[in-house]
């Protein structure tokens, strides 16, 4: 996957395909408005985990 390979990069991903990695957020944006215009794409940092974590981690409640 190339969101996993491009460590460090930014990934544009459109309808749940990596479209290619880029350097920079701007150079990944200009690319997804110029292929996809103002329709839905993703941009993220490749390499990165997601971590979800409950609200009562994140805020800090308990039972």
């Amino acid at each position: 996957m190339l969101e996993a390979s491009a460590a460090g990069e930014w990934v544009l991903i459109h309808d749940g395909d990596a479209v290619g990695s880029f350097d920079t957020f701007d150079e990944a944006a200009a690319r997804a408005v110029e292929e996809f215009g103002v329709g839905s794409y993703l941009i993220r940092t490749g390499g990165v985990v997601t971590v979800t974590l409950p609200a009562s981690v994140v805020f800090g409640r308990t039972g």
